[in-house]
């Protein structure tokens, strides 16, 4: 898979002092929170699922999966990725 690409966001817009920059973190942490209650729903509908046809709710091979998927697109050193979706699969399961 193709690395996320590094280039600066958003592309061709100067910024000229901390409070702006710090207003695209807030701006990126509500699609953060967004995108994690996202995938916390459709973790819970997978766990009913799940329940439904008598399966374990634990998958380590789709942990590692994911885990090596998120791994190779990232730009960011693999332990750091690795550490944050350890904690994102976490919480997942807690849903199911």
């Amino acid at each position: 898979m193709p690395k996320l690409d590094p280039k600066p966001w958003p592309p061709n817009r100067p910024r000229k002092d901390i409070g702006d920059l710090r207003a695209d973190i807030d701006d990126i942490d509500l699609k953060i929170v967004s995108l994690l209650e996202r995938r916390t729903c459709v973790a819970s509908r997978i766990g009913k699922l799940k329940r439904s046809r008598s399966l374990p709710v634990v998958s380590n091979a789709r942990e590692l999966e994911v885990l090596r998927r998120c791994t190779e697109i990232s730009i960011l050193q693999p332990k750091e990725i690795e550490s944050v979706f350890r904690t994102i699969i976490a919480v997942s399961k807690n849903y199911q």
